[in-house]
C-alpha cells in the first residue's frame, strides 16, 4: 500500500450531501426484471492480504473467516527479497506460504516487483524497504530473468500474476513519476510472453492502478501505449467511500470499452480503511485520502459490508481486503489476533453472498437495497440507509420477509407489522421462501 496524494479526501464530506452525487446507479424502487444483471458471487471474490503466511508461527494464524484468494505483496515476496543480489535466489518464505495456501485451497495472486537496488534504474532513490525499489529495472533482461525464474518455480501452482502495484505514470503524474506508460508496457509484454510460455493456464493482470479518476487515467495511458494486448484481467484499487465504487467502476468500464477490453474481468486487488485497535493505540490518520480518519470497529464493519455488497453487485470479480493481520487496517487486533467487529462482518457477508447471485442496487426513499437470488428464487434482500442515519421502516409485504440477519450474524424474526430498524450497517432481510 502506498499513499497517493490524490486519493479523495472523502471523509471531509458530509455523508448525506455526498451520496446523492456519488451513487448515481441507485434508482427509484422497482421490481427487478429478469433481464437485469445478476452476478454470481464465487468464493474467490473474498480475497485477503495476509502477513501470517511468511511470518512464524505460520499455520497457527489462518483466518477464521472465509478466504479463497491471497494477494502476495509482502516485503518477503518482492523481487528485492527473492533476488537480493543478482543470481542469488531466496525462495524460503514464499515456498512456505505456497505450501500453506495449497493446503487450504487458497488461490494466490503474486504481485510482480519491486526492483532490487542492484537492478534499479534509480538505485539512489529511497524506497519503503530498499533503495530504488519503485523504479523500473535498468535492464529488461534482469526483469525477464526474474519473471521466468518465478514462473518456472511455481508453474501450475501460482495461477495469477499482477504486473506491478500502484505505479505512477509520467503521462499522467508528470516528470516525478517512476515509469512512462511505454516502460510499463515493455515490462508487461515481457512478463505476458514469459508467463504464457512457461504456464499457458496462468493469467496476468494489468498494473494495479490507484487514485480514483486519476487512477483510471493511468490505466488509460497504459492501455493506449499497447498494454491492452498483454492482460487477462484488469486490476484496480477503488479506495474511497463505498458509494464511490460505482463512480470509479463506471469510469473504468468506459476506458476498458474504448480499448476493446470490456469482456475482461475486473479485480479490486486492494481496499480498506484505518480501523481502531486498542492493542495498537498509535494508529493515527494520514493526511488526506482514504486514510484521513480512523474508524471505530463497528463503523468499519458497516463500511466494509457496504463496500463488499456494492462491489459484488457491480460484477467486480474479486475483492482483496487490506488486511487480515497487521497494524492500522486489520480485521484482527495486532496483539492477540482477536477478530474485531469488521472481521466478523467480513465473515457474515461472505456467508450471505457466496454461491448466490446478487442484483443491481435499488433505492426507495432513504433505503438502499439489492436482491439475492438462489436457485432462481429471490432468497432475500440486503438493505441499509442511504444517509447513514438510523430509521424505522416497514418491509414491503411483497418481499415475504421472515427474518433479518445483522452483521454479527445474529437473526431476529420480523414482527407481523414488518416494522424494522435500518441503519448504515447492511442487514439481510431473509424471505420466507
Amino acid at each position: 500500500m502506498k499513499r497517493v496524494p490524490d486519493r479523495r479526501d472523502f471523509f471531509r464530506i458530509t455523508a448525506a450531501g455526498a451520496l446523492g452525487g456519488l451513487f448515481p446507479s441507485v434508482a427509484p424502487a422497482v421490481s427487478v426484471p429478469a433481464s437485469a444483471a445478476m452476478h454470481l458471487v464465487q468464493p474467490e471474490f473474498f480475497g485477503l492480504h495476509m502477513a501470517w503466511p511468511v511470518r512464524a508461527p505460520y499455520a497457527d494464524n489462518f483466518p477464521t473467516v472465509p478466504v479463497a484468494a491471497w494477494r502476495a505483496i509482502l516485503p518477503e515476496t518482492h523481487w528485492f527479497s527473492l533476488e537480493p543480489r543478482q543470481g542469488e535466489w531466496k525462495f524460503d518464505k514464499l515456498d512456505i506460504a505456497m505450501r500453506l495456501m495449497e493446503s487450504r485451497g487458497v488461490d494466490v495472486l503474486l504481485t510482480l516487483g519491486e526492483t532490487p537496488t542492484w537492478a534499479s534504474s534509480n538505485p539512489s532513490r529511497k524506497g519503503s524497504y530498499v533503495y530504488g525499489q519503485s523504479a523500473a529495472p535498468r535492464r529488461l533482461a534482469d526483469w525477464e530473468n526474474y519473471v521466468r525464474t518465478v514462473a518456472q518455480r511455481y508453474r501450475g501452482r501460482i495461477r495469477h500474476y499482477e504486473l506491478w502495484n500502484e505505479p505512477s505514470v509520467r503521462e499522467v503524474d508528470g516528470d516525478g513519476a517512476y515509469f512512462t506508460a511505454g516502460q510499463l508496457v515493455e515490462m508487461g509484454q515481457a512478463a505476458y510472453r514469459i508467463i504464457k510460455e512457461t504456464d499457458p493456464q496462468a493469467r496476468l493482470t494489468t498494473p494495479a492502478m490507484v487514485g480514483g479518476e486519476k487512477g483510471v487515467d493511468r490505466l488509460d495511458a497504459y492501455l493506449a501505449a499497447g498494454g491492452d494486448r498483454y492482460a487477462d484481467i484488469v486490476s484496480f484499487h477503488y479506495y474511497g467511500l463505498p458509494e464511490q465504487i460505482p463512480q470509479y467502476h463506471a469510469a473504468l468500464l468506459k476506458v476498458m470499452a474504448r480499448h476493446g477490453l470490456e469482456r475482461l474481468p475486473v479485480w479490486n486487488t486492494e481496499f480498506g480503511y484505518l480501523i481502531a485497535d486498542p492493542t495498537s493505540p498509535n494508529t493515527h490518520p494520514l493526511s488526506g485520502g482514504s486514510f484521513s480518519r480512523v474508524l471505530p470497529e463497528h463503523e468499519a464493519a458497516a463500511w466494509l459490508a457496504r463496500s463488499l455488497v456494492i462491489a459484488a453487485s457491480l460484477g467486480i470479480e474479486r475483492f482483496f481486503w487490506l488486511l487480515w493481520d497487521g497494524k492500522n487496517a486489520s480485521l484482527t487486533t495486532y496483539v492477540g489476533r482477536r477478530i474485531n467487529a469488521a472481521g466478523v462482518a467480513y465473515g457474515t457477508v461472505a456467508g450471505w453472498l457466496t454461491g448466490r447471485r446478487i442484483g443491481p442496487m435499488r433505492q426507495t426513499g432513504n433505503v438502499v437495497f439489492c436482491p439475492l437470488v438462489e436457485k432462481g428464487t429471490t432468497s432475500g434482500r440486503l438493505a441499509w440507509t442511504r444517509d447513514y442515519k438510523t430509521m424505522r421502516w416497514t418491509v414491503p409485504k411483497s418481499w415475504k420477509a421472515a427474518a433479518i440477519v445483522l452483521l454479527d450474524d445474529l437473526s431476529q424474526e420480523i414482527s407481523s407489522t414488518g416494522d424494522i430498524e435500518l441503519s448504515a450497517s447492511p442487514m439481510l432481510i431473509r424471505s420466507a421462501t
